[in-house]
């Protein structure tokens, strides 16, 4: 990929992505590059015809920005933007031990998915929760209000055996976890927790499940009213999370963060609609957050590693430039949430997945993105923080390569040669 190559007109922009596409034909391309000045400002400054009134993004180049692809970890851009709109980077996941019971005997945990959680983190919980009380039995509760299913302690059904042995696969488990399933074992926090409070309360670890000291309780409203909390554990801000989960890629918290999506904003969540499965309600809380084509987007987990996924390159464009719009908004938690997506992107050329990707290039340091990669899946969305050209505006793109033949690395340098041409391209160069 040729380094610094000579700057060009805007208006030339489609023909260079075209005949950077053509050098992998064997794969369906789809592409849009939006600036956020407005189509007809973009005209008036390339001297073109000014055309019809076009309020929404000017698009700069497109290739079936409408084709619904497979994304893969591009959804991340969906689960942590939409999470932390709710969250707004504060609210952490919060593992509790409560006590209840008619004679407050019983212990209790109520899991929160959080994917940090560690082993030491379990069992310091059950020494302080057991500290000071006469509990005599234990039990395990999970919280439907946190998001946890105890359903869900496995794989996504739609995940396929070839991508989970892939080093971009998500660890063996959905939302329960401990120590991230290290060797891609898991290990159940409720069966955890269970050992460490029988032995923190001097019971025998050896009894048996169905014993009378231990009671099973798959929902918080099966728990007497009067349960009280005997300690938490909670993590690090969500917002940690998120910006952990977009720099590394990291499956684990994004399927651990996509519970916490709500439908509508912070100012008006509400819950989807019963019987809706969490898939649903990224779709639809996508949908409705950044004014995408329902039609074209289906999303059913939320770390793409799913191939039935499904958004056109134009819905993370525009989801971008909500984004970007957002930053400047007068709502405080609209900005916060914005600053916490945009900034916990990699920077090329720098930072987490894109630290190997375009140093010595005209996008190194300037171009902040998520990256997306299985088998024949490539994909890059994301936007320039300073374009060479400021009368440009804000400039978002969107780039999608499925049903690929070539290995993931001609992939990336094309997908790479076609970033570093937008960071090129000049209203009048």
């Amino acid at each position: 990929m040729a380094s610094r190559d000579a700057e060009f007109p805007v208006a030339e922009l489609q023909a260079r992505i075209e005949a950077i596409l053509r050098r992998e034909p064997a794969a369906v391309w789809g592409c849009v590059v939006t600036s956020d000045v407005g189509m007809n400002h973009i005209a008036y400054l390339c001297e073109r015809p000014r055309g019809r009134n076009h309020t929404g993004p000017a698009v700069l180049a497109s290739i079936a920005p409408d084709a619904p692809l497979v994304p893969a970890s591009c959804v991340k851009l969906f689960t942590c933007g939409l999470a932390l709109e709710v969250a707004l980077g504060q609210d952490a996941f919060e593992t509790s031990a409560h006590v209840c019971g008619d004679a407050s005997d019983t212990l209790c945990l109520h899991p929160s998915g959080d994917p940090t959680l560690t082993a030491d983190d379990l069992g310091a919980l059950a020494r302080r929760a057991a500290r000071g009380h006469d509990v005599r039995r234990v039990r395990l509760g999970a919280s439907e209000e946190a998001g946890y299913d105890a359903r869900h302690e496995g794989h996504h059904p739609t995940w396929e055996v070839g991508d989970l042995e892939r080093p971009w696969a998500a660890a063996p488990s959905w939302f329960a976890t401990v120590d991230r399933n290290a060797g891609g074992e898991f290990r159940s926090p409720r069966a955890l927790f269970l050992s460490f409070a029988r032995r923190a309360l001097g019971l025998d670890d050896d009894d048996d499940d169905d014993d009378e000291t231990v009671h099973a309780c798959e929902h918080l409203e099966n728990l007497s009213y009067d349960a009280r909390r005997a300690a938490a554990h909670a993590s690090a801000p969500i917002a940690d999370v998120a910006r952990a989960c977009l720099e590394r890629s990291d499956n684990l918290f994004a399927e651990s963060l996509l519970p916490r999506v709500r439908v509508g904003d912070r100012s008006r969540s509400r819950k989807a609609p019963a019987g809706a499965d969490l898939g649903e309600v990224l779709t639809m809380a996508a949908t409705e957050a950044y004014g995408l084509r329902g039609d074209l987007v289906r999303l059913v987990d939320g770390s793409g590693l799913s191939r039935h996924n499904l958004a056109p390159p134009r819905a993370f464009a525009d989801a971008i430039q909500t984004a970007l719009s957002q930053r400047v908004s007068r709502l405080d938690w609209e900005v916060d949430a914005a600053r916490f997506l945009l900034d916990s992107l990699p920077v090329a050329g720098r930072t987490g997945t894109l630290a190997g990707r375009f140093a010595g290039t005209p996008a190194e340091g300037v171009v902040r993105a998520k990256t997306g990669t299985m088998t024949g899946v490539a994909s890059l969305c994301g936007y320039f923080e300073t374009h060479a050209d400021p009368r440009l505006g804000n400039v978002a793109f969107a780039i999608m390569a499925n049903n690929a033949v070539a290995s993931a690395e001609k992939l990336r340098d094309v997908v790479d040669a076609v970033v570093c041409a937008i960071a090129l391209a000049r209203v009048s160069p």
